[in-house]
């Protein structure tokens, strides 16, 4: 969609309900100007079941109350909201994984196209293995590419150690 259309809204909203993440610095912030509370509600499917969640943030006066609720609506309406908004947190991490992996591979901000890019190598491996965990092609391939790095790695040190004998000896 165009520019300005509310695309990157519609995700930054999804990531707020189901892992309190957000671009502002304050919940405050999130709410209308005039108005005392935010809410949303994403529903969503992970393989065959279809799943509900709910966060609300409501300013009163100098503080504020953030409700979250989670429901497997596959299991009719079960509701699998925890004690605690950081517990049900952790119950919604179980079924879709962690935010930084959900927010490197479905999502790419405005002016961030190249963040994956940027990872360090580490940080993009952990990406795939935490997308991937249960695909064994992706074992196979972390094989393949680690002995293939330790082939061309070989040859390398031993082209680098003759330049710099040559380099001594002259």
């Amino acid at each position: 969609g165009p520019n300005g259309s509310g695309k990157s809204s519609l995700f930054e909203s999804a990531f707020w309900c189901l892992f309190g993440a957000c671009r502002t610095r304050t919940q405050d912030e999130l709410i209308r100007a005039g108005e005392r509370e935010a809410s949303v509600t994403v529903e969503f499917e992970v393989g065959p079941c279809r799943y509900r969640a709910q966060r609300s943030y409501r300013t009163t006066g100098r503080s504020g109350t953030t409700l979250l609720t989670f429901h497997d609506v596959t299991a009719g309406d079960f509701d699998a909201t925890r004690p605690t908004v950081r517990e049900t947190e952790e119950a919604i991490v179980d079924v879709v994984g962690p935010f930084h992996v959900l927010a490197a591979t479905a999502y790419v901000g405005q002016g961030d196209g190249d963040r994956f890019m940027r990872a360090r190598p580490a940080e993009r491996r952990d990406v795939f293995g935490a997308a991937m965990p249960q695909n064994p092609v992706w074992g196979k391939v972390q094989v393949a590419t680690t002995m293939k790095a330790k082939q061309l790695a070989d040859p390398i040190a031993t082209k680098k150690g003759q330049l710099e004998h040559a380099e001594y000896e002259a």
